[in-house]
Formats: C-alpha cells, sequence, structure tokens
C-alpha cells in the first residue's frame, strides 16, 4: 500500500488528527490480500477561516463504498455452489445468513455512502423503513435508505430488484434543491437500473454531492453506455459527482472503443470529468456466474469529479469467498456475497 504524504495546510485550515479507523489485514481463501483502509493521520477539518469565496469547493473526508450485495433472486445460477437443485435459488436460511454478514460488514466498515447493486425487495422491501428489522432479522442502524427497484421481468412484480443508496445519518442528507433520479430498467439500458441521489452535509449545506449507483450489463457495450449517459444527464452538472457500481467489466476493458461512434467507458466518464479510483493491480472484485475465480477481475468501480481527492492512492477492497463455494461456505473469509465491496475516502478543496 502506497504511503500517504501529509497534507499541507492550504486556505487557512488547521490540521487536526481524524477518528482512529481500525485497519486489519488478511489472506482471503483465494490468495488475495485484504486490506483494510489506512487514512492519513492527519487529514485538515474546516475552521472559520475557510476559502469563503468558493464555499461549494470544500468537502470534508467521507467514506464512500459500492458493493454488488447479490441478489438472491439471482442466486438460480449458483445452484452447484448453494448446494440446491439444478437452477434453483438459496435456501431461506441461507438467505437470511448472507444478509445477515452483510449488514454487519457495513456496521463494521461504517462508510457514510453505501452505493448497492443487485439488492432485492428479500433484502430490503420497498417499505421497510429506519427502525425495523430487515427481513434477515438483522437491523441496519444509522442509515437513511433510497432505492430504485424495477420488476425483473415485463408483467411480473415480486419480487423486485435493483439498486440503493445508503447515507449516514447525521452525514449526508437528501439535498431538497435538486431531485433525486430513479432510472428503471429497459431494453436499451441492458434492463438494468440506476439511481442518482444529490445530498448535502447536515451540518453545513454548502457541501453537496452527488451520488450515482449504477449496474451495466455484462457484455453490451451499447445498454452499458445508454445507463451511463442517463444517469450522468440526470446528475447535476454544478456540484462533485460520486460515481460507483458493478460494470461487469475489468480496468482494462474500461478503456476498449467498440467502435467509432461510441467512446470507451472511461472516456465517457472523462468527458462529465470524472476519474477512475484504482484498487491494487491485480485484485479481483468478483466471481464468475459458476463462482470461479478470473485473475485480476476487477469489475466493480468508483469513479468521482476530478475535484475530489483521494486520502490514498488505491481503494480498499473486500474478501472475496473461496472459488467453487461462494458465500455459502463457513471456509474462508467473506462478507456474504461473490463480490467484494470496495471503498475509498474522499475530499475536496484543501
Amino acid at each position: 500500500m502506497e504511503k500517504a504524504k501529509p497534507l499541507s495546510r492550504t486556505g487557512g485550515l488547521k490540521i487536526a488528527s481524524p477518528p482512529q479507523v481500525p485497519a486489519t489485514s488478511k489472506v482471503t481463501a483465494v490468495g488475495v490480500p485484504y486490506v483494510a483502509e489506512k487514512i492519513p493521520r492527519q487529514l485538515p477539518v474546516f475552521t472559520a477561516a475557510a476559502d469563503l469565496r468558493n464555499p461549494t469547493s470544500l468537502i470534508e473526508p467521507f467514506r464512500v463504498m459500492t458493493w454488488n450485495i447479490l441478489a438472491s433472486v439471482h442466486t438460480h445460477w449458483n445452484s452447484d455452489a448453494h448446494g440446491g437443485a439444478s437452477r434453483t435459488c438459496e435456501t431461506v436460511d441461507q438467505r437470511h445468513n448472507r444478509h445477515i454478514q452483510i449488514v454487519a460488514a457495513i456496521h463494521r466498515l461504517q462508510p457514510d455512502v453505501v452505493l448497492l447493486q443487485e439488492v432485492d425487495t428479500l433484502f430490503l422491501p420497498l417499505a421497510w423503513k429506519h427502525g425495523q428489522r430487515l427481513p434477515c432479522g438483522s437491523y441496519l442502524h444509522g442509515y437513511t435508505v433510497h432505492q430504485s427497484y424495477s420488476p425483473l421481468k415485463t408483467g411480473v412484480s415480486i419480487p423486485q430488484e435493483g439498486v440503493a443508496i445508503l447515507t449516514r445519518n447525521g452525514v449526508w442528507e437528501t439535498d431538497p434543491s435538486l431531485k433525486k433520479t430513479c432510472l428503471e430498467k429497459t431494453r436499451d439500458r441492458g434492463w438494468k437500473c440506476s439511481l442518482v441521489l444529490h445530498a448535502r452535509r447536515c451540518h453545513d449545506h454548502s457541501q453537496r454531492a452527488c451520488f450515482v449507483s449504477v449496474h451495466l450489463q455484462w457484455g453490451a457495450p451499447s445498454a452499458q453506455a445508454n445507463l451511463l449517459r442517463d444517469a450522468l444527464k440526470a446528475a447535476d452538472s454544478t456540484v462533485p459527482i460520486v460515481l460507483g457500481g458493478d460494470f461487469n467489466i475489468t480496468a482494462r476493458e474500461l478503456k476498449v472503443v467498440h467502435d467509432a461512434h461510441r467512446p470507451s467507458v472511461d472516456a465517457q466518464l472523462a468527458a462529465r470529468g470524472l476519474r477512475r479510483m484504482p484498487s491494487h493491480p491485480g485484485q479481483s472484485t468478483g466471481l464468475t456466474g459458476e463462482m470461479g475465480l478470473r485473475p485480476s477481475n476487477a469489475i466493480d468501480h468508483l469513479y468521482c469529479s476530478r475535484s475530489l481527492k483521494p486520502a490514498i492512492k488505491w481503494c480498499s477492497v473486500g474478501p472475496l469467498a473461496p472459488p467453487g463455494q461462494g458465500p455459502w461456505t463457513s471456509k474462508g473469509a467473506n462478507d456474504g456475497s461473490d463480490h467484494a465491496w470496495v471503498l475509498s475516502t474522499l475530499f475536496a478543496g484543501y
């Protein structure tokens, strides 16, 4: 892990030590190091002498995480791994055990913003309210939930599946001056959806940002470009953007140009001023549909506006379940999904 350099004093800002974040290091069952994020010992904090000429350029450090949590309605593709009959989904007990692990990981990591994909009503019902138990029996303490679900197929209403954004209470809240946009599943988007949420800091409404959770269709460059186009169109151009999700394409494929009329995914996002926050080269973030492992299979990505800076160069990446067994095994470290979470700390204006 690259050693973070101390940040200098600028704009009348003082330096203060942030809360300590536990850092652990272990080796997952696939032999890929799981590295917990180490925030620099010194991060700037606001004072009254902050740059008041452009207050929206200042954003205190916050932690953002993207994670595909494996919708239970899709586990019929994984029957060999969870031990069920061919093309059957995981059992209720298996689903609840996974969901308990997922909630525990969110509480352990305590990100300020969580961009989730493959969220279904079996994990987080549309009618769920803060303080209620989730279907798995766990509580999702300290977060406000924003959802964008759609039926899996035309004419089928239950269960619904899509994306969600969690904002940590007391840190970020919905910006009432800008609308939230739910992009539903359509054919031209590859039957995938997105959610665009404009937010502001609870204690300082001048700190504003736009958070976008996306899930791109595998092997469909045109549909991927369409969903990103629509999500970026819904994001306000005057605030920094953080966009994350399951792209279903590797870091190398992000730069591939498929035809002369459509730029690469990386170029499409760069045209809006977004850059990728990289994870360690060679690190995988997802297993295959058969719960296998491909080297360098980093398909979950975080992008942010260039005005936002990462506290360290590399994103933290969570543990992956053992190949061939998936998140239903008790062997090896995993947090309940066939994808690893990806986390970074961002700030602006220092």
